[in-house]
C-alpha cells in the first residue's frame, strides 16, 4: 500500500538528512572561526582533525535517525512527535561524540557542538514540519492519490474504508466495495458504496482509474485470490492483500505494514524508486531543454502549416495515459481539419490489425503533413506532455480510448506505465508490425525497465527519427 511512495520519500529524506547535517556541522564550525580568528576568511585554523568527526556525524547521525523511526511516513507523526525525535538524535549522538572525545583524548570545540546541535535541531525538524503541511495540503486538494477499490465488505475491509476516509490528506480515495455476500448489516450500513461482485473487477477495472485493489476477505474466501489477483496482475494494477488473516501470538509478521495494518503487496510495474524518480527529472530537464532548443523550429513549422492550410497549428486529441487517466495529447496538425470526421469513410481500408488504425498513404494527410510525419517532426510538441508529467520521453505510446475499449485484457497491462514518445515499437519498423506484436513489444519494455534501457532507446530513435524507417 502506496509503497512506492513511501520508499521514496525515505530515501529522499536521507538524502536532504544528511547534506543537513553536513551543512550544520560546516555552519558550526564558521561560527566557531568567526568567535575566536579575527581575520577568519584568511585563516588557516586547522580543519584536519575535525574530517574525521563530520565523517564520524554523517555516519552517526542519519543511523540514529532511522533507528528512532524518522524514516517512517510523515502521515503517522505529530508536531511534538518530529520535536522529540530530533530531540533523542542530538542527545544520543552528542552523547556518543563526547565518549569517543574522552576515549581518545581528542579536543573539540564544545561552542561548535553546542552550534550543531541547535542549527541541526531546528533544520532537520523544520524540513519534516514543512513537508508534512505541504504534503496534506496537496492530498486534502484532490492532488496526488490513489484510487483503490476493496473487495470484501466485512469488519477487516470497512475498517480499512473508515481509515482512508478519516485522514483526507494521506491522498486515498475508495472508489467502492465488492462482496459476492455481504452480511445484512454490513449491505446495509455501506449500502451505495458496494458496487459489484467479484466477477465485476473486470469490468470495473476497464471503465474506471484503479490505482489499487485491496483484498480484505476472510479465511474462507481465500480460494478466490487466485483469480482476483490475476485479474488484477493482467490488467496492471496494484494489488494489496490485508494479511492480519491469522491471531497469532509468537510468530511475526513481515509483511509491508501500512500504520498497524500489515499488507502483502503484488505489483507488475518496476519499483525501484529512486530509479524512477531519476526518470521523470531526466523527462523535466530534457524535455525543458529541448523545448528550448528547438523552438525555432517549432516556429519554422507552425508557419509552414499555417500557410499551406486552413485551420490550427497545433491538434489536440484526448488519449489514454498511465492507469486509464484521461489527457490531452499535443502533435502539430498534419491533416486537414475534419480528418476525425472522415476517419469512418476509410475504415475498411486500414492496413493495421487490431483496434488501431494506419493506411499508407491516407486522404487526409496535407503535403507539409506528410513531410513532418516521415520525420515523426508532428510528435514534438508532446515535449510540453512529458514536461507537464502526461507523458515520458520513454513510455508505450498513448491509445486513444476507443481503442482501449477494444483491447483483450492482457494489453491493458501496458497502461500500467507512463506513457512516452518513443518505445521498442518506434524503433524496430513501427507500422512494419501488426498491433499483438507491438503490444507484446510494450510489455517486454515495461518488465525489463531500467535507465540503461531508455537511454538505449532514446540512442536508436534518432536514426529511426532521420532515416524515417516505418513512419507513415
Amino acid at each position: 500500500m502506496l509503497r512506492h511512495k513511501i520508499n521514496l520519500l525515505r530515501h529522499l529524506f536521507f538524502i536532504t538528512d544528511t547534506f543537513t547535517i553536513g551543512l550544520s556541522f560546516l555552519l558550526a564550525y564558521q561560527i566557531r572561526l568567526i568567535l575566536f580568528y579575527r581575520d577568519y576568511l584568511s585563516s588557516t585554523a586547522p580543519f584536519n582533525k575535525h574530517l574525521w568527526l563530520l565523517v564520524g556525524v554523517l555516519f552517526i547521525w542519519p543511523v540514529l535517525l532511522k533507528y528512532y523511526g524518522g524514516y517512517e511516513p510523515l502521515r503517522k507523526k505529530t508536531l511534538w512527535e518530529h520535536i522529540l525525535l530530533v530531540i533523542k538524535v542530538n542527545s544520543v549522538g552528542l552523547l556518543l561524540i563526547s565518549l569517543y572525545n574522552f576515549l581518545a583524548k581528542e579536543e573539540f570545540s564544545r561552542l561548535m557542538f553546542i552550534s550543531f546541535v541547535f542549527i541541526n535541531f531546528f533544520i532537520l525538524v523544520g524540513i519534516r514540519i514543512a513537508a508534512t503541511i505541504i504534503l496534506r495540503k496537496i492530498r486534502v486538494k484532490g492532488h496526488n492519490c490513489r484510487n483503490v477499490l476493496i473487495i470484501g465488505t466485512g469488519n477487516r475491509a470497512q475498517k480499512l474504508g473508515e481509515l482512508f476516509n478519516s485522514h483526507p490528506y494521506w491522498g486515498i480515495k475508495v472508489l467502492g466495495y465488492l462482496d459476492d455476500a455481504p452480511r445484512e448489516e454490513d449491505a446495509r450500513l455501506l449500502d451505495s458504496r458496494i458496487i459489484g461482485k467479484l466477477d465485476d473487477l473486470p469490468r470495473i477495472l476497464d471503465r474506471n482509474v484503479v490505482d489499487e485493489v485491496i483484498i480484505a476477505l476472510p479465511r474462507s474466501w481465500l480460494h478466490r485470490l487466485d483469480d482476483l489477483v490475476y485479474t488484477c496482475e493482467e490488467a496492471g494494477v496494484d494489488i494489496a492483500v490485508r494479511a492480519d488473516l491469522f491471531n497469532t501470538t509468537i510468530a511475526q509478521t513481515h509483511f509491508t505494514k501500512f500504520m498497524e495494518i500489515p499488507i502483502l503487496n503484488y505489483t507488475t510495474i518496476p519499483s525501484q524508486e529512486i530509479a524512477l524518480l531519476a526518470k521523470r527529472v531526466f523527462d523535466i530537464i530534457g524535455s525543458g531543454f529541448l523545448l528550448i532548443l528547438i523552438s525555432p523550429l517549432f516556429l519554422l513549422i507552425s508557419l509552414a502549416i499555417k500557410l499551406t492550410s486552413p485551420g490550427l497549428v497545433l491538434f489536440k486529441q484526448i488519449r489514454v495515459g498511465l492507469q486509464g487517466r484521461i489527457f490531452y495529447l499535443y502533435k502539430f496538425r498534419s491533416m486537414v481539419v475534419d480528418a476525425e470526421k472522415k476517419l469512418r469513410e476509410l475504415r475498411n481500408l486500414n492496413e493495421l490489425n487490431g483496434p488501431v488504425f494506419k493506411i499508407k498513404n491516407d486522404p487526409r494527410v496535407t503535403p507539409v503533413g506528410k513531410l513532418i510525419r516521415k520525420f515523426s517532426l508532428d510528435e514534438l510538441p508532446q515535449l510540453i506532455n512529458v514536461f507537464k508529467g502526461d507523458m515520458s520521453l520513454v513510455g508505450p505510446r498513448p491509445p486513444i480510448p476507443d481503442e482501449v475499449v477494444q483491447y483483450e485484457r492482457w494489453q491493458r497491462r501496458r497502461l500500467s506505465m507512463r506513457p512516452g514518445i518513443t518505445c521498442i515499437w518506434q524503433v524496430t519498423g513501427r507500422n512494419k508490425i501488426d498491433f499483438d506484436e507491438w503490444m507484446k513489444m510494450d510489455l517486454e519494455y515495461i518488465d525489463n525497465w531500467s535507465l540503461n534501457l531508455d537511454l538505449k532507446l532514446l540512442l536508436k530513435t534518432v536514426p529511426a527519427v532521420l532515416t524515417g524507417n516505418g513512419a507513415s
